[in-house]
């Protein structure tokens, strides 16, 4: 079940040549995004800014519309939202740069199948390789 969602989530994982070899390479995206200076400041900048909001709704509205209690909360959550789908673009482009790095014939940029092209340049995406 969970391989499943995993490769809902990360169709990257498909193309790797075995199972134990997606999970790995996962792994790997994994500790090398959670370990970069961009991640940690996005991951500091959408918390910030989502108890921000949060306070901030909570202040301004609450005391004079108590239905909007739940406007603070769906701010904060479409801040945690927004960081979890750019950490997942942000963790495809890294395994595709590891399936460039098995031979695997994939544009890093869009993750289009370029095997027998015969010009160096994607058709979709337009990006050189």
């Amino acid at each position: 079940m969970i391989d499943a969602i995993q490769r809902a989530i990360f169709p990257e994982l498909i193309r790797f040549q075995s199972r134990v070899a997606g999970r790995r390479a996962l792994q790997l995206a994994r500790t090398e995004m959670l370990y970069t200076r961009r991640t940690l400041v996005r991951m500091l900048v959408f918390a910030s800014i989502g108890v921000a909001a949060d306070q901030l709704v909570k202040w301004l509205l609450v005391p004079k519309h108590p239905g909007m209690i739940y406007l603070a909360d769906a701010a904060l959550l479409a801040c945690v939202l927004i960081f979890s789908l750019l950490l997942r673009n942000e963790m495809r482009l890294v395994l595709r740069r590891y399936l460039r790095m098995d031979n695997v014939d994939i544009c890093i940029q869009c993750g289009y199948d370029t095997a027998g092209l015969d010009e160096a340049r994607c058709p979709e995406c337009g990006k050189q390789f």
